[in-house]
């Protein structure tokens, strides 16, 4: 077993979004099972999983995530959906100038903030990408769940480490490997954890890990609106359990504001796509229909000359 149940010794303190950490899986969006059935061929072939174990390796460990869930209880783990469907299936994660991008320049670097069990780093590299070119951080080490989940710790060779994406010191871990390293810098389900000022912020510190003058990337997805913005009511997704402060429910346009903002801060003005896809067109599990008729997955592009 990994040191994960340590995870109660680790505070990630106040900076970290509150509804991610409530205790308990008495919330809509909860889900069990959901997906299993369509990646038991892959889990076979690549992790060696027998398809008559693989329900039972999915819950011990989704179980091992919740020995920690009086410190912490990270809700997105129990959402079978981050284990299931987004592992091999998660392509649709980085907009296709990015998959290109990495398949055209094989020494590009990646890095993914806010890793977590790092299926979108594992997606990029069932898709071809070479592991020992792939990164990640995230607040805490959910990527030694990926290594018992996947059960290739020994053959695959990412690289991870502790990261805050609104931690500018540069004396952090992350600063002094990856800052002005990266080709490619990928977020995902990230921003709209935070309202306006913090979102800007965050995207402040993924620019820092763009290698600058070499037509790097930046790319990245979060829940949001077709239809309108604003301030999103939290306590309506989680039981009325969350009481933190709300993020914004953006829009494509509005994401492509908050770039604006963020690059302009910092003295640059970098070309922005947005555009927003239905559950469907990624395959995110039903469960995702909680959220409103009008949410789905933004997508961002941000190019740094």
């Amino acid at each position: 077993m990994s040191g994960f149940k340590n995870i109660e010794e680790i505070d990630t303190g106040e900076l970290d979004p509150g509804y991610t950490k409530l205790k308990s899986r008495d919330l809509p969006y909860f889900t069990k099972d959901e997906g299993v059935e369509e990646i038991r061929d892959f889990f076979e072939t690549y992790s060696g999983i027998p398809p008559d174990q693989l329900g039972q390796h999915i819950v011990e460990i989704t179980n091992e995530s919740f020995s920690a869930e009086q410190a912490l209880g990270y809700q997105s783990l129990s959402m079978h959906r981050s284990i299931c469907i987004y592992c091999p299936l998660h392509h649709k994660a980085l907009p296709l100038e990015g998959n290109r991008y990495l398949k055209e320049t094989p020494d590009a670097t990646f890095l993914d903030v806010g890793a977590y069990i790092a299926y979108d780093v594992r997606a990029l590299h069932f898709a071809g990408i070479p592991s020992s070119t792939l990164n990640g951080t995230d607040l805490l080490p959910f990527w030694d769940l990926g290594y018992e989940l996947f059960r290739d710790r020994d053959r695959f060779s990412a690289t991870f480490c502790h990261g805050d994406i609104l931690d500018f010191s540069e004396d952090s871990e992350a600063a002094r490997m990856f800052d002005g390293n990266v080709d490619v810098v990928f977020c995902g389900a990230i921003i709209h954890q935070f309202e306006w000022e913090r979102g800007v912020l965050a995207c402040k510190r993924l620019l820092k890990y763009a290698r600058k003058s070499s037509g790097a990337m930046i790319a990245g997805n979060l829940v949001g609106s077709n239809v309108a913005e604003g301030i999103e009511d939290f306590k309506k997704y989680t039981s009325g359990k969350y009481t933190g402060k709300n993020p914004v429910k953006h829009s494509a346009e509005s994401i492509k504001r908050l770039w604006k903002q963020a690059s302009e801060e910092l003295g640059m003005d970098l070309p922005v796509e947005a555009n927003w896809r239905t559950w469907e067109s990624i395959d995110a599990p039903k469960s995702c229909v909680v959220m409103g008729p009008d949410f789905g997955m933004l997508e961002f592009a941000v190019l740094v000359p």
